[in-house]
């Protein structure tokens, strides 16, 4: 499902516009910002008649990151989060060879690393897939 999601982000106008800095899982140390991350959180499977699982959900958490001492850190933190969740948001297809029946968005909520001074907006979807 991360080929998916990492190939809907990179070609998505939007957010590409903004940023084409999209990582898997963590930060690296020294990636420009502004800059976005994805992981999974978790898999479950729908069992039919004791089968292989025809579809697979995938619980998915997305953080755009901004630095501060950018102009307005913390609303293009909230652009950059618009852009991904409506890139995302009732996607289905198929994407970098993964069948995907549909990408809900979940919730979001703001993040800050005060040690890094990194204003971020995390998106929670849950994506349903083939597997």
């Amino acid at each position: 499902m991360e080929k998916a999601i990492y190939n809907i982000l990179v070609n998505d106008a939007t957010v590409s516009g903004i940023t084409t800095n999209i990582y898997p899982f963590v930060l690296p140390q020294n990636a420009s910002l502004p800059a976005v991350t994805y992981q999974r959180i978790m898999t479950g499977m729908v069992e039919a008649s004791g089968t292989t699982p025809a579809l697979r959900s995938t619980e998915l958490q997305i953080t755009a990151y901004t630095q501060d001492g950018a102009t307005s850190a913390y609303a293009q933190a909230v652009v950059l989060g618009e852009a991904v969740r409506d890139a995302l948001d009732r996607k289905s297809g198929t994407f970098n060879g993964v069948v995907v029946d549909q990408i809900f968005f979940d919730n979001e909520r703001d993040t800050y690393e005060f040690t890094s001074d990194k204003h971020g907006r995390v998106l929670e979807f849950v994506c349903w897939y083939e597997g």
